[in-house]
Formats: C-alpha cells, sequence, structure tokens
C-alpha cells in the first residue's frame, strides 16, 4: 500500500472564519505550484514586499501571457520563445520559455501571489 500523503493548509474563505483543511495525497500538479510559488520567493528574491510594489496587475497579467503562450499552436507558440506575448508587464528579460505545462505552473503560482497581495491589502 502507498504512503498517504497529508497536506495542511490553513484557510479563510472570506468569511473571517478561519478552518484548517488537510489535502489527502494532493494532485503532483497542486504540489507543484506551490513548490513555484516558494521557489519564485527563495531563489528569485520575489518577496511579499517586492509582491506589494505590483499593483497595476502585473502578477495577473504575467500569469495570463504564460497561460495564453501554453496553449498557442506549437508553430504559432514558437514565436513566444524569444519574446513575451503583448500584455507581458515586465522587461523582456523576465520571460522564460518552458513547456506549457511548466508555464502553466508558473501562471497558477503567480495568481497564488496575486491573491497573497491583495490579502495583504485587505489586512488579512
Amino acid at each position: 500500500m502507498a504512503a498517504e500523503t497529508r497536506l495542511y493548509l490553513g484557510v479563510d474563505m472570506g468569511t473571517g472564519d478561519h478552518c484548517r483543511v488537510m489535502l489527502v495525497n494532493p494532485s503532483q500538479a497542486a504540489l507543484d505550484v506551490l513548490a513555484e510559488r516558494h521557489r519564485q520567493m527563495a531563489v528569485e528574491g520575489w518577496t511579499p514586499a517586492h509582491d506589494d510594489q505590483h499593483q497595476n496587475a502585473e502578477l495577473p497579467r504575467a500569469a495570463r501571457s504564460y497561460a495564453l503562450a501554453a496553449h498557442l499552436p506549437e508553430p504559432v507558440r514558437e514565436k513566444f520563445r524569444f519574446k513575451p506575448p503583448s500584455g507581458w508587464p515586465f522587461s523582456r528579460d523576465w520571460w522564460k520559455w518552458h513547456s506549457p505545462r511548466r508555464m502553466l505552473v508558473i501562471a497558477a503560482a503567480l495568481i497564488i501571489a496575486e491573491i497573497e497581495r491583495l490579502d495583504r491589502m485587505a489586512g488579512k
């Protein structure tokens, strides 16, 4: 029998009520997104203080760029290997080309960063 993986999270669904959630055997996709969010902070240095400076939808716009590029047909997608899609909010140097799955993981982690930023701004 395979070992069970448990992930415990504190959750506030916007009601002010906090609860503890246990995810049993979370999907690899969920684990990869959380690992990417951690990597963005630990390796890239995108701290909460840094993210808080992005108040013009830069994080969700970056997420959108990665998500859209991930789903373009291959010949079209190849155009974005060295330049980001229009709407990319950061320097061209920060655009990183990856496999479609990896780009979606990055997009999801950027959405988490934006939700965390909004929560901080709301004083949660």
